[in-house]
């Protein structure tokens, strides 16, 4: 049955994500902590070493973390200025970096775009192998990113609503 984490008794946790054998929860002040397995290097730490008990996650000190996502073997964290900190596996692209399948992550990396002016990430979800972001952009923004001519298809259906 459920068991108590002893070194996270005497610590507010905020949020908690599960993903296949491993955990991670955002504490007070915005840190983020793992622990479990770590053979792809989603616990965010470097290597792809277990962690028997929660450990902070070093890489992201100084980003004060506002929600956690897992899948089967990667991590997804939205900190609290809307930025996105992947790590773990790449397998299927679940990451979001652009990069080739297969190029995990054993500490976190920043996504570009997430958290830059004009877009405003607003939760992030994540499945075994995927991850999904609910985002929202200045029309400004949308523009630049799916062209003028889209951006103003857009308006005008939110416009007939």
């Amino acid at each position: 049955g459920p068991q108590r984490v002893p070194a996270l008794v005497s610590v507010k946790v905020r949020t908690v994500a599960c993903g296949g054998f491993f955990t991670a929860a955002v504490v007070a002040g915005g840190g983020m902590v793992t622990f479990g397995a770590n053979e792809c290097g989603q616990l965010g730490h470097g290597g792809r070493e277990a962690e028997r008990a929660p450990r902070l996650v070093r890489a992201l000190e100084g980003t004060p973390i506002a929600q956690v996502a897992c899948g089967a073997c990667h991590l997804v964290a939205l900190s609290e200025t809307g930025a996105l900190h992947v790590c773990g596996r790449n397998g299927d692209g679940e990451l979001g970096t652009g990069d080739l399948v297969g190029a995990n992550a054993e500490l976190p990396r920043r996504l570009p775009l997430f958290g830059d002016p004009g877009v405003c990430t607003v939760a992030v979800a994540c499945g075994s192998f995927h991850t999904a972001a609910v985002v929202r952009l200045s029309r400004r923004r949308l523009g630049g990113l799916v062209g003028e001519r889209a951006a103003a298809a857009v308006e005008e259906r939110i416009a007939r609503r």
